[in-house]
């Protein structure tokens, strides 16, 4: 076999392996300003819903401080991805529900949760391996319990809250473990009202 077979099969085998890795969306390590379009083909959406910000800041009371008329040319759309689709995942680590929102079509951010005990912990080590030791808003300094931190990191807001769940066994007795939340947004886009709800995380880092 000469040499210019060899590269014909170095160069398809490479080719298989691009295609692989790039039908993949770890959310550990996704640009923001993407286009949701570059993942739609192998992530499977089970609902997408059209945004009325004037619909948001009235249902949670907020004043929208000019934020409807700045955004009345775009299209805020969210996008409700399936737990069935592998190929998501936040560092290998599994989702319950995933929610991403987008703004033209580019991502500005999203919400991750998981309501397992085991991957809440995972999560907590990679963010903590990512990002530090996150600065506690919420309850109290005890792992155990429910818990919300936050960093900010290259105009990157980031919120994981841990929240405490218990179940009923047959016996009488309680079982309590700990599932979480990841929430993941550009400041430029909480800052132009864009995701209204996230807004008030402004204000732990004025």
């Amino acid at each position: 076999m000469n040499n210019r077979m060899y590269n014909k099969i170095g160069l398809f085998f490479l080719a298989i392996l691009v295609s692989c890795m790039s039908e993949n969306m770890d959310l550990s390590k996704l640009k923001f300003d993407e286009k949701i379009e570059n993942y739609l083909e192998f992530i499977e959406v089970k609902e997408t819903r059209e945004i009325d910000l004037a619909d948001d800041y009235r249902f949670y009371k907020m004043d929208d401080e000019g934020a409807i008329e700045r955004n009345e040319s775009n299209l805020i759309r969210d996008y409700h991805i399936s737990p069935d689709s592998k190929q998501a995942s936040y560092n290998n680590i599994p989702f319950d529900e995933l929610l991403i929102r987008t703004v033209n079509g580019i991502i500005i951010g999203y919400k991750f949760e998981t309501y397992d005990a085991d991957h809440t912990e995972n999560l907590r080590k990679v963010l903590k391996e990512q990002y530090g030791e996150g600065k506690l808003v919420f309850g109290p300094d005890n792992a155990n319990e429910s818990q919300v931190f936050l960093w900010k990191k290259n105009g990157i807001i980031i919120q994981f809250g841990t929240i405490k769940y218990s179940e009923k066994k047959e016996n009488g007795e309680r079982t309590y473990w700990l599932g979480s939340n990841l929430i993941l947004i550009k400041e430029e886009n909480l800052k132009k009202g864009q995701w209204p709800i996230y807004k008030k995380f402004l204000k732990e880092f004025e």
